[in-house]
């Protein structure tokens, strides 16, 4: 008697073992797998989701930016460039003429964009672009959009700067968020099996 209860005992715990072994564990591992794979499409869609908000915010002001640059109204350039803040969430704005000197800025923004591969590519080919980057000291990213004179030519450059953390404090806590709940549901699997 004493010698089948064991035998129950030692079978239920090899029973208990295969089943946490060939399905528990690769279930765990197939979910969290999951969840990276997951995090990682959603970390792409906000980054470019916030890239795109950010390119709005720039075409919508290049016309009366590009105007103002071209008949060297101070006046209208710092307004244009006030009426981007009011959108919200953004960092800096800058106009720099075609040989990369700054003429008008307001908050976090570059001095001189001569060294910069973005806004070099941005005016060679007259297309959209911008870059993770460091600007007086702060990680942010920065939005090129060319400005285009009434001739067709480019004329100078708009820079719009939005804080890096805008971009990952979505981030980071979408996955703090799913890490906890897999973990605890993992616990839990793991306690019942």
């Amino acid at each position: 008697m004493v010698s089948l209860g064991r035998r129950f005992r030692d079978l239920f715990r090899s029973l208990q073992l295969t089943l946490v072994l060939s399905i528990v564990v690769p279930l765990l591992l197939f979910s969290g797998i999951a969840i990276y794979i997951g995090l990682g499409a959603v970390e792409r869609a906000l980054n470019d989701r916030l890239r795109e908000d950010l390119e709005l915010v720039a075409r919508a002001v290049t016309g009366p930016v590009a105007n103002a640059l071209s008949q060297g109204d101070e006046l209208v350039l710092g307004e244009s460039l006030k009426s981007i803040f009011q959108i919200g969430r953004i960092s800096g704005a800058s106009v720099f003429d075609d040989a990369g000197n700054r003429v008008a800025s307001l908050g976090v923004a570059d001095s001189d964009v001569t060294n910069s591969a973005s806004a070099e590519k941005v005016i060679t080919s007259g297309e959209l672009g911008g870059a993770f980057r460091r600007v007086d000291g702060e990680s942010v990213f920065s939005q090129f959009t060319p400005l285009v004179g009434e001739d067709g030519r480019i004329q100078g450059l708009l820079q719009v700067t939005r804080q890096r953390s805008d971009f990952h404090d979505l981030v980071a806590s979408s996955r703090w968020w799913a890490v906890s709940i897999w973990s605890a549901l993992s616990a839990i699997i793991i306690l019942v099996v």
